[in-house]
């Protein structure tokens, strides 16, 4: 359910509530102009982001310094003197896109919508995974570790499911929260939204005066995040000529998932520390730096938990432990029933048997990743058939870590 419209960000009605120089203002349309050529006023308003009643008071002033002519078709366009001035040499913060928002407003409205203040209830924790097959034991302890409102490390072996835990936890962070094409921070501009990280909400609410300097998301889900050296940086867009926010920051007021992240005092350091400040650093590389607020709930995914003192600093912090291994031959079945039905296979009492029993032959675990892998290869390689022996066999090699894996001998293929 989205918010009433008194919560979402209001349009300002004139260049001192936006609170950004009015000489950026003045600089952004003119590169609009330089890189779009002759404008209407409603197409430099929607190209800025910004009210007609603003666009209007910044062209007053650039034609008034002549930087800017007026046509008769009501039309702008740069005069020869704004060009000249346009194309000096570009510069790494000369932006050309949306009109961001101030470091303070972002600030702001990420407090305003943390995730981290949402009463999540057990009944919530437990629709969130109706369609998965994970004990009530686990279940329980991935709700008690959401409602500490700190992180989560899941721990388990490739394949056990880790992923799977995390996008169901994903539905518990409900609701609409607003993302800000970009943010200006110390004369630079970060670029925030991303369309292949935020899903944007077309609402009736958010047509009339709203700000459309922000978009209306749901919560974000972002997975995985990269570890490692350049996971902080921030990228140079050479499109709009500005810097693009890293994933981790892209993830605010949402759901954010680390995978393998550093052992001990590493992941102190990277992760823990600026979680619990709600502050983190972003780099563009040695020269700049920014602090950008870092609101979001993260879950960590480990293959081995970290080990040591610093390890065990480091799992003092997070708000739970919970380790997601092999699944027992029960659960297996009801998983091979379930990947069956969403992938549109028909499930058979044999096609099971086998794949359990070629599993266990193999001394391979009954993981659910590795089940869901088998499933969906058999479904690709032959839709709406039957789940057979002969089935399983023909994808087996794909989906195993082993080539050329010929079928085992003591594993009939007729029923019992």
């Amino acid at each position: 359910m989205n918010p009433p419209a008194r919560h979402a960000p209001m349009a300002p009605r004139c260049i001192n509530d936006t609170g950004l120089p009015e000489s950026f203002l003045l600089s952004l349309v003119c590169r609009h102009l330089h890189e779009r050529g002759a404008q209407h006023r409603s197409e430099l308003a929607s190209a800025c982001r910004l009210p007609i009643s603003i666009i209007e008071a910044l062209l007053k002033r650039l034609v008034a310094e002549r930087l800017v002519l007026a046509a008769a078709d009501h039309r702008f366009a740069l005069s020869d003197y704004g060009r000249g001035r346009t194309q000096l040499p570009l510069r790494a913060n000369d932006y050309v896109g949306p009109a961001p928002v101030t470091l303070e407003d972002y600030a702001r409205r990420v407090r305003e919508q943390s995730g981290l203040s949402m009463p999540i209830s057990r009944a919530a924790v437990y629709d969130a995974f109706v369609d998965t097959i994970l004990p009530d034991v686990i279940i329980d302890r991935l709700g008690v570790a959401v409602h500490s409102k700190r992180s989560l490390l899941l721990q388990g072996p490739a394949g056990s499911g880790k992923s799977h835990v995390a996008q169901r936890l994903a539905r518990l962070f409900r609701g609409t929260v607003y993302v800000p094409h970009a943010v200006y921070v110390q004369g630079h501009v970060i670029a925030v939204y991303d369309p292949l990280v935020h899903r944007a909400l077309h609402s009736r609410e958010a047509r009339a005066g709203f700000d459309a300097r922000w978009v209306a998301c749901r919560r974000p889900f972002v997975s995985p995040v990269p570890n490692g050296p350049g996971a902080s940086e921030l990228r140079l867009d050479k499109a709009t000529r500005g810097f693009i926010a890293p994933l981790h920051i892209k993830a605010n007021n949402g759901l954010l998932v680390v995978d393998e992240p550093e052992s001990g005092r590493a992941a102190l350091d990277r992760w823990i520390v600026p979680l619990e400040r709600r502050i983190d650093t972003v780099y563009f590389g040695a020269a700049m730096r920014f602090a950008l607020p870092f609101d979001t709930s993260v879950v960590f995914c480990a293959r081995v938990a970290p080990r040591g003192l610093d390890g065990e600093a480091f799992l003092r912090r997070v708000g739970g432990l919970v380790s997601v291994g092999a699944l027992p031959e029960p659960d297996c079945r009801e998983a091979c029933e379930l990947f069956c039905s969403e992938f549109g296979l028909s499930p058979s009492t044999r096609g099971i048997a086998y794949l359990i029993a070629r599993l266990r032959a193999e001394r391979r675990p009954l993981l659910v990743g590795t089940v869901r892998q088998l499933l969906e290869r058999a479904a690709h390689e032959q839709a709406a058939a039957t789940l057979s022996p002969e089935l399983i066999d023909s994808v087996w090699s794909a989906c195993t870590a082993r080539a050329e894996i010929t079928p085992v001998s003591s594993l009939s293929h007729r029923s019992p």
